[in-house]
């Protein structure tokens, strides 16, 4: 009597078992919708412009605003939860509970960097600039005797006509003004570079700066809407001159 029922106490095992694998598949295989909010581990605020990745489709999109997000996925997909700033975060569903749908509160960790202590010099308005460029100026003139000076002492004024030295005494005054006027270019610059209306590698700062060619006038006596206006439209002529040597 036992030996009879053996077969069928098995087959029903057999059965059971069978049942429960083809329920675990179908819910392995069963599709969920997730929604979730993703704040500040710390300040409990919403974190904006979250990236969400499917590792599985490759599916990406972004949060909302305020930090909320809709989705559908697969049980088995695993979405890596994302943010400039924040560690990231992989949500898989495969091991969990099946529901139809998940709401979940989401907590990302600031990343934190120890940097050194760095003196930041804040930048100089226009003006500022501009009362610098006015004390620049190369006079010829500055530098060798001239008029009534050269009656008083003809020798001295032969000697810095002819004199090597004097006349490299003259040149690099000459330079060191040249030097001045571009580090002062250089400073305006760099303040459009920062608010990113011009875009520039550090190499080609210089040639940008040689081709701009802006006079010393220029730099004393022009608005700093019309040196911004010009240097814009020899940025556009850079650029296409670039593109040209490449």
């Amino acid at each position: 009597m036992h030996r009879s029922l053996f077969p069928i106490a098995f087959l029903i095992h057999l059965i059971t078992l069978f049942s429960l694998l083809s329920n675990h598949a179908h819910a392995q295989g069963r599709v969920i919708e997730i929604s979730a909010i993703t704040i500040d581990s710390m300040s409990k605020r919403p974190i904006t412009n979250v990236q969400v990745i499917n590792k599985i489709t490759g599916e990406r999109f972004f949060s909302d605003s305020s930090g909320r997000f809709k989705s559908t996925a697969m049980k088995t997909d695993s979405l890596v939860i994302t943010a400039t700033g924040y560690s990231y975060k992989v949500l898989c569903f495969k091991d969990s509970l099946l529901r139809e749908r998940y709401n979940l509160l989401i907590r990302l960790n600031k990343i934190q960097i120890e940097l050194p202590n760095v003196d930041v010099l804040p930048r100089r308005e226009f003006e500022e600039i501009q009362q610098d460029a006015k004390k620049l100026g190369y006079d010829k003139k500055d530098h060798v005797l001239h008029g009534y000076q050269v009656l008083a002492s003809p020798i001295t004024a032969i000697y810095q006509r002819t004199s090597r030295r004097e006349k490299d005494k003259q040149g690099y005054a000459k330079l060191m003004n040249d030097v001045q006027r571009r580090e002062l270019i250089r400073e305006i610059l760099q303040k459009y570079l920062d608010l990113g209306i011009f875009k520039l590698t550090s190499e080609e700062i210089s040639p940008f700066i040689d081709f701009c060619n802006i006079t010393e006038s220029m730099l004393k006596n022009g608005l700093e809407y019309d040196i911004a206006a010009y240097m814009k439209s020899r940025y556009a002529e850079y650029l296409q001159k670039r593109e040209h040597l490449r």
